[in-house]
């Protein structure tokens, strides 16, 4: 028998309601009701929380450029941001944002790894990400400590990767890759 998790993150796309992308936070275990978790979702100015219920509704970030894909951390302190720079420009990357003061750091910068679609370790340590260095043939996926540091790739060098996703247990990572 396969043993039943509770999901601890879900995307979505909800144009209709004017938002680009939607983190449900995991409110803190299966005994949390529904009207006290929180979301994360993208509108075109920016990342906002909201109670599961719709209210409370306030941005968290200030970043100067369009961030989408946010990504809960395990304590629910903080979320993991992908910016894009206007042009493909310095300053994009994976940025992690604390919820309650709204600071950020951009990851990217730190890692020397340009990248996006972050997805935060079970046990908050680490992320795993897209990402692609300059001396890379193709975006693959990359694992850094929480903090930016110590950044490796353990995709093959000769695929391209997206979509990393953590196993419950934080051993495993699944991934989409074409060689």
């Amino acid at each position: 028998m396969a043993a039943s998790r509770t999901p601890i993150a879900l995307s979505v796309v909800g144009v209709a309601a004017g938002l680009t992308a939607l983190a449900c936070s995991g409110g803190g275990g299966r005994d949390v009701p529904l009207g006290k978790r929180w979301l994360a979702f993208t509108r075109a100015d920016g990342i906002y929380v909201a109670r599961a219920d719709g209210s409370g509704s306030r941005r968290i970030t200030s970043i100067p450029q369009f961030e989408y894909q946010p990504d809960w951390s395990p304590d629910g302190r903080r979320v993991l941001v992908r910016v894009d720079a206007p042009d493909e420009s310095r300053g994009g990357g994976v940025f992690v944002v604390t919820v309650r003061s709204g600071g950020w750091s951009n990851l990217s910068t730190i890692a020397g790894v340009a990248g996006g679609d972050p997805d935060w370790s079970p046990d908050g340590k680490k992320l795993a990400f897209v990402g692609k260095r300059p001396s890379d043939a193709h975006f693959g996926i990359y694992v850094m400590n929480a903090d930016g540091s110590s950044a490796r790739r353990i995709a093959p060098p000769g695929w391209e990767s997206q979509y990393p996703d953590w196993s419950p247990d934080g051993r495993r990572i699944v991934f989409t890759g074409v060689r």
